[in-house]
Formats: C-alpha cells, sequence, structure tokens
C-alpha cells in the first residue's frame, strides 16, 4: 500500500512530477487490479466469522468505530503538527508587516 501510493506520483497518470517511467505504471496498475481485490476478497472471507461471533449489531458498531479513531487522531493531532509551522511563517510574516513603518 505504501510503495502503490508513493508510486502514483511517478506515474502517466499521476499529476506530479514529470519524472515518470513506465515501470512504476506497470507496478501500480498490477497492484490495483490484482492486489486490491485480492485484499477485498480476503477481508470479505472473515465477514461471516465476526457476525457469528460477535452478531450483526456489535460487528457493525465496532466496523464503523474503527476507521473513526483513525481519523479523529488525524484531524485533531497529526493536522495541527503539520500545519503549525505554516501558521507561525504566516504569523511573522503579518507581524512584521503591521509593525513595518508606513
Amino acid at each position: 500500500m505504501l510503495i502503490h501510493h508513493s508510486l502514483l506520483n511517478y506515474t502517466w497518470f499521476g499529476n506530479g512530477d514529470r519524472m515518470r517511467w513506465l515501470g512504476f505504471d506497470l507496478m501500480v496498475l498490477l497492484n490495483d487490479s490484482y492486489f486490491m481485490a485480492f485484499m477485498l476478497l480476503i477481508s470479505g472471507l472473515f465477514v461471516r466469522d465476526g457476525l457469528v461471533r460477535k452478531g450483526p449489531a456489535i460487528y457493525l458498531r465496532d466496523r464503523a468505530w474503527s476507521p473513526v479513531v483513525p481519523y479523529l487522531l488525524s484531524v485533531f493531532v497529526l493536522m495541527p503538527i503539520a500545519c503549525y509551522p505554516t501558521f507561525l511563517r504566516h504569523a511573522v510574516e503579518r507581524c512584521d508587516a503591521a509593525s513595518a513603518p508606513s
């Protein structure tokens, strides 16, 4: 998954770098066409056992909650950390512009 998303920028259907290589296209296409469908099949094989073990209501609650926790962590922890340097840079520029003699 990490390799797939790292290479997308260097493929013909990516909007990134102009330095592209056909090998990256082939790797991404193989991953999209085979491994993504294979992972979906594998995850589907475990649905029945989870439903039997937990029951439908608890299983659906757990499946709905599992993407929420990483999302909330990324919004409230990672995004402020990632945006803080930009905030500092623009705050300093605003302070410099406000204190400059007119």
